[in-house]
């Protein structure tokens, strides 16, 4: 079940709970079935009042069940498969707003005898066969299988519609000649790392004079700093209607200027020897 940002699980089942009694009229009694996200013995009374039964995991601690009262049954699904459990089925009631109110329903536990571990279901289902309780709870995976086939085959999300409307033309959008002037800044700042490096070998190999180095690196940290000015004179964002689409192989879609000058530091390993 997708849930709307800021909504709770719990309050989307309500709302969900609503809609299909306005489907299935007021005689219907559906059965909800959940994974723990929706866990709320209060909304658990409200969906039996207004004529659901409920059916999910138990969530939190609970006591271990004695051992005597889980016994073996077999549950024939809709195919003819058969599906063994070993199931305990009791009434519980389970306690909500600080203990002061408790919610009364069914607890099938199934054990697994290999590991020993015990999986809970509630559920205010009154069907004889606690199997078929488990096999509802545990076979869940059939209906997220059908949802998803169902997004993938027959468009469910899809839009159904090819109407559009208009963007807001003042809605503050990131500015790509910001971003572009960005990148020519840490370009200018690579090639200046790349050719100090250089300028360590150069200098060992003695291809060039401190004053060769020293008019490289003026003249490449002058073009970082003009590259650096003009990134912080362009606005961070604009309004989108000021945003041009972008052109196949532009390097800016927005209406602000950036620095195109083509640098190439002179770094002392490209100087020839005197």
């Amino acid at each position: 079940m997708a849930v709307p940002a800021g909504a709770s699980l719990a309050g989307e089942l309500a709302r969900v709970a609503h809609s299909i009694r306005s489907l299935v009229g007021n005689d219907a009694r559906p059965t909800i079935c959940f994974d723990r996200g929706g866990w709320s013995p209060k909304l658990f009374a409200e969906l039996v009042d207004a004529g659901f039964d409920v059916l999910t995991y138990r969530k939190g601690a609970s006591r271990p069940v004695p051992r005597s009262l889980f016994k073996g049954h077999v549950f024939t699904d809709e195919a003819g498969h058969e599906h063994h459990y070993l199931l305990a089925d009791q009434r519980v009631r389970i306690p909500y707003n600080a203990g002061r109110r408790r919610f009364s329903c069914r607890q099938v536990t199934r054990l697994d005898e290999k590991t020993g571990h015990e999986t809970a279901i509630v559920t205010t289902r009154s069907d004889p066969d606690p199997g078929l309780v488990a096999h509802a709870m545990f076979s869940r995976w059939r209906q997220e299988n059908f949802f998803r086939y169902a997004r993938q085959r027959f468009g469910l999300d899809a839009l159904d519609s090819y109407e559009t409307e208009p963007d807001d033309p003042n809605r503050l959008v990131k500015n790509p000649a910001r971003r572009d002037a960005d990148k020519k800044v840490r370009e200018a700042k690579e090639s200046i790392e790349k050719a100090e490096a250089e300028e360590g070998r150069s200098a060992t190999a003695g291809y060039s004079t401190e004053a060769e180095v020293a008019d490289a690196f003026a003249g490449a940290r002058a073009e970082l700093k003009a590259r650096e000015d003009n990134k912080a004179a362009i606005p961070v964002k604009l309004p989108l209607g000021q945003v041009r689409p972008r052109r196949p192989g532009s390097t800016s879609s927005a209406s602000a200027s950036t620095t195109r000058s083509a640098w190439q530091p002179t770094t002392p390993s490209q100087a020839s020897p005197g």
